[in-house]
């Protein structure tokens, strides 16, 4: 919701603008997005076969993600602004509308069950990984040793295995699609250039923060990136 529990005057909240909490904007976001694709699909006549798929992976990668704001995630940031929020809701619930459409238009091909397994297997590791790896940081969060950078066995060789593997999961799921949809491919790239942008942001936080961290240590892909 609108925060008022940050102590801000009324001054201060006509010059920083309207501002919402990050939980709520994060929570905004990962129900829309399900929901749009959802009522898509059914729009289009809830198509079944290798289409049936796909809506469930799609559906399943949000309801982790709403799990996670709730049980995984600590919010200890300030609220952001309303145009922010804005822009994020129009991400996520934009891209679900185009890859619904694309996806389960009756005039969108139907992918073979080869390319779906191979999807479905690559989607698995990637949740997996992402949330083992937000787990970890979790529990980083909550010890009582001394604020440092992330340690541990996925993030010994990259800076953010939680953003691999997320862009793993969505490499999946456009694999499943069959890679011949625009709206999915468009998606992926979008997921991939925010994530290494992400990543190498991260990574330069923690090189200059931290006279320890490691120099050969990359920011998103091993031994590459």
């Amino acid at each position: 919701g609108i925060n008022a529990e940050y102590g801000e005057n009324s001054s201060e909240k006509m010059a920083n603008g309207i501002q919402v909490h990050k939980m709520a904007a994060d929570l905004g976001g990962y129900i829309g997005a399900p929901l749009v694709y959802l009522a898509m699909w059914h729009f289009y006549g809830a198509p079944l076969g290798t289409k049936l798929p796909l809506l469930l992976l799609f559906e399943l990668h949000f309801v982790k993600r709403v799990l996670e704001v709730l049980f995984v995630h600590g919010y200890p940031r300030p609220p952001v602004a309303i145009s922010d929020v804005a822009m994020e809701w129009t991400y996520y619930i934009g891209f679900a509308l185009w890859c619904s459409i694309s996806v389960n238009s009756p005039t969108s091909s139907w992918p073979s069950r080869t390319m779906v397994k191979a999807g479905a297997f690559l989607w698995t590791i990637g949740q997996g990984g992402n949330l083992a790896a937000h787990l970890h940081l979790r529990l980083i969060g909550e010890s009582n040793k001394p604020r440092s950078w992330p340690k541990g066995p996925m993030f010994n060789l990259v800076a953010c295995p939680h953003y691999l593997f997320e862009i793993i999961s969505w490499v999946g799921w456009t694999v499943a699609t069959g890679l011949d949809k625009l709206g999915p491919c468009v998606f992926l790239v979008a997921v991939i250039g925010i994530l290494v942008s992400y990543a190498l942001e991260k990574h330069q936080n923690y090189d200059k923060r931290y006279d320890d961290y490691p120099p050969n240590r990359k920011a998103l892909i091993p031994f590459v990136l």
